[in-house]
């Protein structure tokens, strides 16, 4: 496994060096966070939106019984996404 540390002959480290290291870390991590989170509501909404351009505008009987099914469907990336962003909130 590779470090995000620098290759170092000695292993004497300054504390201001790890500090830097642990903050561009954390600074990291809420960056990406957001990108999962921002990049859920967006799935979200192009689910939302290719479910009514597909199905509401030519609905009838059968639609309505498959519409729980077609609608979590056009969700679950975005579930997925929101998963993935509480996973790294933890």
């Amino acid at each position: 496994m590779t470090s995000h540390l620098p290759n170092r002959k000695n292993t004497d480290w300054n504390f201001e060096e790890i500090i830097c290291y642990i903050g561009q870390y954390k600074e990291l991590k809420k960056t990406y966070s957001l990108l999962l989170l921002s990049s859920s509501i967006i799935a979200s909404l192009f689910g939302l939106f290719l479910f009514i351009f597909l199905f509401v505008l030519d609905f009838n009987v059968y639609w309505l019984i498959l519409t729980p099914i077609i609608f979590s469907l056009y969700q679950a990336p975005a579930a997925y996404l929101f998963w993935l962003y509480k996973k790294t909130k933890q």
